[in-house]
């Protein structure tokens, strides 16, 4: 057994993979199995030595596929020294029968409780502490797509322990377990472990011949499993999948609450409703303009207004000055509250700008995921995602990407078909707004004409559209079938759309604010070395002539390029300072939102698509950003459009 072999385990689509991506460091391979089109990933974890590998998800070790059965029998030939079980927080019952087989092989493992958001919208609770009392294992809860819970994890791995054994066996399968267990005995790294496996599973004894079994040995076991089977009179497989469910079921109901999910006669008519054309397209135009009036009126207007405004321009930025100005040094003060300063434009965006507009953002996309609505827009917007070459599984990577690109591009890995997979990367590379970029479009839209609003976000469906059909005329290959679990549709509780929007807040500000000072740091230097003025002569010709943009615009594709929100939020600011006009404003966020996501995404979109395919989405995203700018600047002039108030 080699203790520095970690292991991922769990049952399929329960975000095992994603947890993963969070873990290893840069330096993931992939690994075929020989003698079969099943593969696997390795990797070393961040901040340590030891080795994870990630199998492919196994929804019982008892009962399963070929795929199943290569991946159950890599975790046990790589000899593993701790297990993370990924348990699926909505569906604990196959999850806990899981983790009862793997207790049978006495191997140290931590409990992920993941999908634990998912589980609230079905109010479902799950009491982690009672969970982890009761296997005697670290549990550990985590939202896999967003990270959380990620380092929680992995500093668990240090208190792993072996999962208490909660089911005890009839007598008859007991006393054939112990007697192969004996014949395992020091040659197995897991004697009981195996047994169960020899017990269930053909092929399994067979491949034991290559072990340190003799051909008596193995005789023996045989006559054992047989004479079980028989006095059984039904498959040993079946009878163990049935005991380790119905036990999963008695346990989980020590440690899971269901409540009824608030509904009503209404809201069962406007679940149906809200999927059929004619009805679910005023749903969502009224959806979106709730939003428009919650995230762009009172985040974007009121809160920034009061946080940016009067807190950091009125008070923090003038009291810095004042503060850092007795040193006597003229660019000391530049370097904290000057144009590109520390203080002036490093902490007031991550405060005075996202951090309002990005918490109200938050609350409404959970009030849209909790009510069950969410869910319900996907399947509306399928029949016309199917004409854009994606099956209707595209529909969540997409969705996905307005809390997160990077993971939305991970999540395009669940499609089917290589052409999928590649269609919704260019899509999600060519204009879906991430959740931070998103808020901070609508404090500048809270500034100009609503009209802003409709020819940015027109604009970009547009664009996303027309490319989506494109592609799906000159890509060559098919999609599949489209299922999606559909919750009913409901009134939410707003206490945990609240705390999990402070949650992801917390964790965005943690990652965003160095990035943030950074940046800054990194403009101020380049703009006193001569760097901007520089870039801006080679640029004037595309960013001036061609989009009609003012020569700040560089600064701004700058941190654009750092992460897509800084830039959105330099662009306010800048747009505060009568820099730019409504019409330079509206050009720049389009540009912005077509142009490469943050560096992150481009290093995962490499890796997940390989040079060829991510070189070639690269290529046509960045020439279209500019094409796209020009045309609609031309349209703007040529119609006379201020989009000012």
């Amino acid at each position: 057994m080699s203790e520095n072999t970690i292991c991922l385990v769990g049952n399929v689509n329960v975000g095992k993979s994603t947890i993963f991506n969070g873990l290893a460091d840069k330096g993931q391979q992939e690994v075929i199995c020989p003698g079969t089109s099943v593969s696997y990933y390795t990797a070393t974890i961040r901040g340590s030595e030891d080795t994870l590998i990630d199998p492919p998800g196994v929804n019982s070790l008892i009962v399963g596929s070929e795929d199943e059965k290569v991946s159950r029998n890599l975790i046990f030939n790589k000899r593993v020294g701790k297990i993370i079980q990924v348990l699926d927080a909505h569906n604990m019952i196959r999850s806990i029968s899981l983790a009862l087989q793997f207790s049978e092989f006495g191997i140290p493992t931590v409990f992920a409780l993941n999908k634990d958001d998912m589980a609230q919208i079905r109010g479902i609770t799950v009491d982690a502490e009672k969970l982890s009392v009761l296997f005697g294992v670290k549990v550990v809860r985590t939202v896999a797509r967003e990270k959380q819970g990620v380092n929680a994890l992995r500093d668990a791995l240090t208190y792993s322990s072996v999962p208490k054994k909660l089911l005890d066996f009839p007598e008859d399968i007991e006393d054939a377990l112990q007697k192969i267990s004996r014949f395992l005995e020091g040659k197995s790294h897991s004697p009981r472990g195996e047994a169960l496996l020899m017990l269930v599973d053909k092929s399994f004894m067979k491949s034991a011949r290559e072990s340190d079994l003799d051909p008596v040995t193995i005789r023996k076991c045989e006559q054992i499993r047989a004479a079980l089977e028989e006095q059984r009179r039904k498959p040993i497989d079946l009878v163990l999948s049935e005991l380790f469910m119905f036990h999963a079921t008695r346990l989980v109901s020590e440690f899971q609450q269901k409540k009824p999910v608030l509904t009503t006669p209404l809201m069962t008519v406007l679940g149906r409703l809200s999927t059929q054309l004619p009805f679910g397209i005023p749903m969502a135009l009224l959806a979106f303009s709730l939003m428009y009036l919650f995230v762009g009126k009172f985040g974007a207007e009121y809160l920034v207004g009061f946080i940016e405004g009067r807190l950091f321009d009125g008070f923090i930025v003038p009291e810095v000055s004042r503060l850092v100005g007795r040193f006597g040094l003229p660019w000391v003060v530049d370097l904290f509250c000057g144009e590109f300063g520390l203080v002036s434009m490093g902490l007031n965006l991550a405060f005075g700008v996202l951090m309002p507009v990005l918490f109200t953002f938050y609350v409404f996309y959970g009030l849209m995921e909790d009510s069950g609505y969410l869910q319900r827009l996907s399947i509306l917007l399928n029949n016309t995602l199917r004409k854009m070459g994606m099956n209707g599984k595209g529909v969540m990577p997409l969705i996905m990407g307005f809390s997160c690109i990077t993971m939305a591009i991970m999540t395009a890995r669940m499609l089917d078909t290589k052409k999928e997979r590649f269609v919704v990367s260019m899509l999600l590379s060519l204009g879906i707004p991430c959740a931070p970029l998103f808020a901070v479009m609508f404090v500048i839209f809270a500034k100009l004409h609503w009209s802003a609003m409709v020819v940015v976000f027109g604009t970009i469906v547009l664009k996303i559209m027309l490319a989506g059909i494109v592609m799906n005329k000159l890509i060559p290959g098919r999609y599949s079938g489209f299922i999606i679990e559909v919750p009913p549709l409901r009134i939410p509780d707003l206490r945990p759309i609240v705390h999990r929007a402070v949650i992801r807040l917390i964790f965005f500000l943690k990652e965003a604010i160095p990035v943030f000072l950074f940046a800054s740091l990194i403009l101020f230097v380049f703009d006193r070395v001569g760097g901007l003025d520089a870039v801006r002569r080679i640029a004037d010709p595309t960013v001036k002539w061609l989009m009609g943009l003012p020569e700040h615009s560089v600064e701004i594709l700058v941190m654009t390029l750092v992460r897509r929100e800084a830039g959105a939020a330099l662009l306010d600011q800048f747009f505060g300072q009568g820099y730019f006009n409504g019409v330079q404003a509206v050009v720049m966020l389009i540009v912005m939102t077509s142009l490469l996501p943050c560096v992150n995404a481009v290093i995962v979109l490499f890796k997940e698509r390989g040079w060829k395919q991510a070189a070639s989405i690269v290529t046509v995203v960045i020439p279209t950003a500019v094409i796209t700018g020009a045309i609609v600047n031309f349209l703007c002039l040529q119609f006379g459009v201020t989009f000012m108030p």
